[in-house]
C-alpha cells in the first residue's frame, strides 16, 4: 500500500471511531463525531493529494495531524479509563475506541514513515 491509501485509510477509520463513539451515547456533546469528521477529512484529503503527486508538503502536514491525534487519543484513553476505573462512568466504549485510534495512529505513523 502506499503511503497515500493508509492515510486515506485513517482518515476513514477516524470518521467511523468519531461516529461510533456518539452514536454510543449520544447524551454527550458532539465533539467525537466532530473530531472524527473534520479530522479524518483533513487527513484523508492530504492522503488523496500525497497519491497524487504533491507527496513532500502533503506527507509532512498528515504525519503532523497523526501525530497530534495519537497524542489526542492517548491523553482521551487516560481520562475516559480513569474514569470508567473509578466508577464515575459505565462507558467501557470510549476507552476503547481511543486505544484503537492511538493504534490505529501508531501504525499509520510506522507505515508512514517506513520509506521515508
Amino acid at each position: 500500500m502506499t503511503k497515500g491509501k493508509w492515510l486515506v485509510g485513517f482518515g476513514v477509520f477516524l470518521f467511523v471511531c468519531g461516529a461510533a463513539a456518539y452514536l454510543a451515547n449520544p447524551t454527550q456533546a458532539p465533539t467525537p463525531l466532530l473530531a472524527g469528521a473534520v479530522g479524518g477529512g483533513l487527513i484523508a484529503m492530504l492522503g488523496v493529494m500525497a497519491s497524487r503527486g504533491r507527496p513532500v508538503w502533503a506527507i509532512t502536514a498528515a504525519t503532523m495531524l497523526v501525530i497530534v491525534f495519537m497524542m489526542l487519543a492517548l491523553a482521551m484513553t487516560m481520562q475516559h479509563g480513569l474514569l470508567y476505573y473509578r466508577g464515575e462512568s459505565t462507558d467501557l466504549i470510549s476507552p476503547v475506541l481511543d486505544a484503537l485510534v492511538a493504534v490505529a495512529a501508531g501504525i499509520t505513523l510506522r507505515m508512514v514513515k517506513k520509506n521515508a
